[in-house]
């Protein structure tokens, strides 16, 4: 009867005015507050007994508090909901970060691997063109030759080929040499 007594004390010892500077809506932290209350009075009257726990059962702020305690518990809720969608926005915006970081990192690297093996490839072109001009210098110059105007022949949108040695006025199309 005695710790029934001291229990129902240390509950009304936690309810607190409306102007307290802290409100405690977790049944976990009045039990844990009940309980160290129910320690310290047990102490004091030297009845030797120990507290295994305190299980509410039923939590009611009185009357005149009860609009302020579900206004906090409000507040509670609603904080707790946005700490967990400020945390889901803060995870999928990483993770696409990372996805899109990886994405770029591949990109450089087939764009750098696409640039590698053309520079080798035009290395051994140039090897294989330097051997033909060791063995043949003036077929290997008139190749060379050939293939430049025919790259920029193709460019070009009105073409007149003239033999060698032919002398042609150019002024009668319109041309200026």
């Amino acid at each position: 009867m005695i710790t029934r007594q001291q229990g129902s004390h240390s509950a009304r010892a936690i309810e607190a005015p409306a102007d307290a500077p802290r409100v405690s809506t977790s049944g976990q932290h009045i039990g844990a507050e009940v309980a160290r209350d129910l320690e310290a009075g047990i102490a004091r009257l030297g009845l030797g007994l120990e507290i295994l726990g305190v299980s509410l059962t039923e939590a009611r702020p009185p009357a005149e508090v009860a609009a302020d305690f579900s206004a906090a518990q409000a507040a509670e809720s609603q904080r707790d909901r946005r700490g967990n969608e400020a945390r889901t926005q803060a995870e999928t915006t990483v993770t696409a970060a990372r996805a899109t970081a990886g994405s770029r990192l591949e990109t450089a690297r087939a764009a750098s691997q696409r640039k590698l093996l053309g520079s080798r490839a035009g290395a051994q072109r140039f090897l294989a063109l330097l051997a033909e001009a060791r063995r043949a210098p003036e077929l290997t110059a008139q190749r060379i030759s050939l293939d430049t105007m025919k790259a920029l022949l193709s460019r070009v949108r009105r073409k007149i080929i003239l033999p060698a040695g032919n002398d042609v006025d150019l002024t009668v199309l319109g041309i200026e040499e």
